[in-house]
This record gives C-alpha cells, structure tokens and sequence, in this order.
C-alpha cells in the first residue's frame, strides 16, 4: 500500500486527535526506536499530547536519545471501565463498597433516577483517540495484552499500523505496510515527507541512525531510494558519523 494513498486521512486524524499513543514491539531493534522518538518529536512539534510505550526496552544505550526519558517500557494494564451517562442531572454522591466477594456501586443523581441505557460497560487497554503501532505485525506480538487488545482500541478509536514486515496482519484501520522498505526509519521519513513535516537536525538524525542500523551500515536492504533518503536527511542537518558510533556501541541487536 502506497504512503499516498491515506496522506490526508492521517494528516486529518492527527489534526483532530486530542491525545496520540505511539507503541513498538516488545524488545524494539534501534531502528524501531529511533522511529518512535521521530514521530514523537514531529507531534509534539504539532502540538500533540503523546504517550510512548516501547516494552521491555533497555533505555540504557540510548541515553545520548533526546527525550528516551518519555518512553514507558511497562505497558498499562487492561481496565473495566463503567460509563454512566449524567446528561443534566448531575451527581450528588458515588461510593462503593465491597461485600460477599462482588463490588457494589452506589451513584446518586442530584435529580431522577438513572436509566440502564445510560450505563456502559467495556474493556479498556488505554485512553487514547489515535494509536500508531511501530513494526508490529500482529496484535499476538504484545504478549501483556490479550489477543483481542487490538479490536478494543479500534471500537473506540483509531489504530494506524506502520511496519516493514510482509506477514503484517493488517490489524488496524489504516495499514501502512510497505515491505520494499529496509527499515521503519526510512518508511517514516518517506510519510514525515508526504504529510509535508519539516523536521530539525536532531530528528534528522534519529533516522538517520535508524536506517544505518537496519542496513548494517548500508550494507543489506539498500537501494538508490535509500541514498536519496539519507542524503535528504543530511542536508537537513543529520549527523552521520554520530548515527555510527552509537550504531558500534549498541549491544541490544
């Protein structure tokens, strides 16, 4: 699927997401990682609330990463969630209490009475209107949540799906997979490009270092599009020489 083909729903998703998740694999390579950081760093310079959550990553070789700090490496738990509607009314009191092994809620309008169409009761992985998921190919691959995890965030918001991988499951609403491409970095420039994101020296060279690592310093998985790429990136300020000595002291591939 080309990166065309859905510019300007992202572009209006993101426009109208109040608050956007980002999430990798478990274990994330650092090409993945350094994808994760770009697009926070291309949000937030839109003025987007972002959460990062990369599991299981040792945050340790990437101290010199500006912002790794943000990255949560322990997903939220899932939670019941019981929506009552109030409209007008209003709440005069809520308590609870716990009694013969069930849990009693006690809610007491300030006017009427509640009506059963007015509660909702769901499942919940996170509070999010739009998630972006990073080089996960299936839903099973995040193994603290349960399998469906995928489908109770798409029936109440929106998953985008980005990954390199051509056994993606194609679990989200909009699936960007694009296995021509020899790293997450380089498909993220590729959508940074079509959504029209200007982007600073140092996310410039967040992918650049992604793509170094990905292709073993250039050595597999390239092309001429991935020297344009690198180039591109260059003249906006990347540093290649930084992206290789963290590419040598990276221990986590």
């Amino acid at each position: 699927m080309l990166v065309t083909d859905y510019t300007l729903q992202l572009r209006d998703l993101i426009k109208r997401a109040n608050h956007i998740s980002l999430l990798t694999p478990e274990l994330p390579s650092m090409d993945t990682v350094h994808a994760l950081i770009a697009w926070r760093n291309g949000l937030n310079q839109r003025n987007k609330s972002t959460s990062l959550f990369a599991p299981q990553l040792d945050t340790n070789p990437y101290a010199n990463v500006s912002n790794i700090n943000e990255v949560q490496t322990v997903l939220p738990d899932r939670r019941t969630v019981i929506k009552v509607g109030i409209g007008d009314q209003g709440i005069k009191k809520v308590s609870y209490e716990v009694k013969e092994g069930n849990l009693y809620f006690y809610i007491i309008p300030r006017s009427g009475r509640l009506e059963d169409d007015q509660i909702e009761i769901y499942a919940e992985i996170m509070e999010t209107d739009l998630l972006i998921t990073l080089g996960v190919s299936s839903p099973e691959q995040i193994s603290q949540w349960p399998h469906e995890w995928a489908q109770e965030i798409r029936n109440r918001g929106t998953i985008v799906n980005i990954d390199t991988n051509g056994a993606n499951t194609q679990f989200g609403q909009i699936n960007l997979v694009d296995s021509q491409k020899g790293s997450l970095s380089e498909l993220s420039y590729d959508m940074f490009k079509q959504l029209n994101w200007e982007l600073d020296a140092d996310t410039s060279t967040l992918l650049l270092q992604g793509i170094v690592h990905a292709t073993e310093n250039f050595k597999h998985r390239v092309n001429a599009d991935v020297f344009e790429n690198v180039a591109r990136l260059l003249r906006q300020g990347a540093q290649l020489e930084k992206g290789k000595s963290e590419l040598n002291g990276d221990k986590t591939a």
